[in-house]
């Protein structure tokens, strides 16, 4: 974890590449063949949290899609919001289901959801994200 910008936070990252790829090693992957990056950052009273779950591998049949991770923080960010949890979770399945199809290119727009006043985002993002979510609020 390092430090990100003013109002405080973190970011975690896997080590990158100079083209802001993912260097992680083929035989230093887990057998998932995926990983998460995410950062959490306030300012100004607000706060932005970013959670993506990606994978480096192009055949779908060689990735665990795990998206657990997106579920953790939603449950922590919206206790008692189970229904609008389990909202958000079936869009994010539904960018894995898309995973094969956008994998790299340009995917679907995200879905956003309001969840006690405050803005979510459940997409799949270009490149090597299968499903992403980022909460804006204050």
């Amino acid at each position: 974890m390092t430090g990100s910008a003013a109002g405080g936070g973190w970011d975690y990252n896997p080590e990158m590449n100079a083209d802001d790829s993912p260097n992680i090693a083929w035989e230093n992957q887990n057998m998932s063949n995926s990983f998460v990056v995410a950062g959490y950052g306030s300012s100004n009273d607000e706060i932005d949290v970013d959670i993506e779950c990606a994978t480096l591998v192009s055949d779908p049949s060689q990735v665990n899609w795990d998206i657990s991770p997106l579920q953790k923080v939603l449950e922590v960010f919206f206790p008692g919001q189970e229904a609008a949890v389990q909202q958000a979770m079936a869009d994010a399945q539904q960018d894995v289901a898309n995973a094969e199809k956008y994998h790299g290119g340009n995917p679907p727009p995200a879905n956003v959801l309001m969840i006690n006043g405050t803005k979510v985002f459940v997409s799949q993002g270009a490149r090597t994200t299968f499903a992403g979510l980022e909460i804006l609020g204050s």
